[in-house]
């Protein structure tokens, strides 16, 4: 599954929310090379501006890449390290 495209897209219920900090969703649409699309969803808080920034930043570093390989997937190139490995 070759990574295409990857958009974030952020929905706030605006400024005048009394809830402001619960009511804003990202979701995250990525598009396979095949046309396969899948949707992802989370609440992001007040750090909405870099949750999507660093969406966008793993989208660039995603793109023509297979998802299911996570061990070429480490994303050392763009400076990001991890302990975590799949077994």
């Amino acid at each position: 599954m070759v990574v295409a495209e990857t958009e974030p897209y952020l929905l706030s219920g605006g400024s005048e929310d009394p809830a402001a900090w619960a009511s804003t969703v990202l979701l995250v649409k990525v598009v396979t090379r095949y046309g396969r699309v899948g949707w992802g969803e989370t609440l992001t808080s007040t750090r909405a501006p870099s949750v999507v920034a660093v969406i966008r930043t793993l989208a660039k570093a995603m793109r023509r890449r297979d998802a299911h390989n996570i061990e070429i997937n480490g994303l050392s190139d763009i400076g990001w390290t991890s302990t975590a490995r799949c077994t």
